[in-house]
């Protein structure tokens, strides 16, 4: 892509005309760093190269109610551009055996009331 930082500007990366093809909207903020590109320009780079980006997500949510009471899932995503759209799969596991202990507990005393 022939990209060279900008001088002026600290987290933007310039092309050969002098256009910000890519930056991190995150500099001189606390926000969790990013990278943002070019959509046409990264396209270009990846038709060029007989190349193809994947995107991979992962992550977790949990909850705790005390320190034997907790649930959990588990949830990961793979992603790619095909035909001018995002395609891909998602897909999650949950952890829910703290959390079933919490619930049963809940639901004994609504049934009292």
């Amino acid at each position: 892509m022939g990209l060279k930082p900008k001088p002026r500007d600290l987290g933007e990366f310039e092309d050969k005309s002098g256009k910000t093809v890519f930056f991190d909207p995150s500099v001189g903020s606390n926000l969790s760093s990013a990278g943002l590109i070019n959509r046409e320009k990264f396209l270009e780079l990846l038709r060029n190269n007989k190349l193809e980006c994947l995107w991979i997500v992962a992550g977790e949510k949990s909850v705790h109610f005390s320190h034997d009471t907790w649930g959990r899932r588990c949830h990961s995503g793979v992603y790619r551009y095909e035909r001018h759209r995002l395609t891909g799969n998602w897909w999650y596991e949950d952890d829910r055996r703290g959390l079933e202990k919490h619930l049963k507990k809940k639901a004994s005393g609504l049934s009292k009331r």
